[in-house]
């Protein structure tokens, strides 16, 4: 059988390979589809391809991650009956309209306006519209995952486990380490289950204080207490360890 950790690790991969199709599939429509001399007249349709695509990505994704909670949680050697899976709902069309006209359409006219070429406004809204499409689809195995252990009472708390590479913001939230049930509020470093466009993170259910966590949050946790121990007047403890996470690379 394999480890706890090898399980969450073989599930973060799967995530990044579902949400990354979804965005590939969604680039497809917009290379495809939009119109940059009519938007207006070629994004509904874009929408319209779009939407079907993304849920049924979602859907796909939220299975998944209730098949690896399973595997997980057995894995982890839990004793008692596992929660019903709390799969992810289907986003409304208003939801995938605002989200794919804000990186599309409105990305494309504000870069033009700001007098870049046309073809650097085409990758950047692309690059927008990628990163959403990556993060509506990758929210759907978080949510289902965060929100399984949320009715597991065997669970106690969570942990954020980070790609090989996270930005600054994504390392600070794992620094956390696990976030247990009865402490679970923000605090000065974030809420850990706060994810930005194209992010990589996943979470993972802790069972006991000596579970082991994938990843790096050890680094990441000595980084933040000595980046801010002694911070300047005016100084912040994100922006510290920020610069230190920078210097780090």
């Amino acid at each position: 059988m394999a480890s706890p950790a090898a399980l969450t690790d073989a599930y973060r991969r799967e995530q990044g390979r579902i949400a990354t199709r979804a965005s590939s599939l969604t680039l497809l429509a917009f290379d495809n589809i939009l119109d940059t001399g009519n938007l207006d007249g070629t994004f509904r349709e874009y929408v319209g391809t779009v939407f079907p695509l993304l849920n049924g990505d979602r859907v796909e994704m939220g299975n998944v991650a209730a098949a690896y909670y399973e595997a997980y949680r057995g894995a982890a050697g839990v004793a008692g009956q596992e929660p019903a899976p709390l799969l992810p709902s289907v986003l409304n069309l208003a939801q995938v309209t605002t989200s794919l006209l804000f990186t599309g359409p409105i990305t494309l006219r504000q870069q033009l306006a700001l007098g870049n070429s046309l073809i650097t406004a085409l990758d950047v809204a692309r690059t927008a519209t990628a990163g959403a499409i990556f993060r509506h689809t990758a929210n759907a195995g978080r949510g289902t995952i965060y929100g399984t252990a949320q009715r597991d009472r065997r669970a106690i708390g969570y942990a954020r486990i980070t790609d090989g590479k996270p930005c600054y913001f994504c390392a600070m939230l794992a620094s956390r380490g696990a976030v247990y049930k009865s402490e679970d509020s923000a605090g000065a470093r974030g809420s850990a289950h706060r994810y930005h466009d194209g992010c990589g993170c996943t979470v993972q259910a802790i069972y006991s204080r000596d579970a082991e966590i994938p990843g790096d949050h050890a680094k990441y946790d000595a980084l933040w207490r000595e980046s801010t121990k002694e911070l300047a007047p005016g100084d912040t403890a994100v922006n510290a360890f920020r610069r230190a996470y920078s210097a780090s690379l």
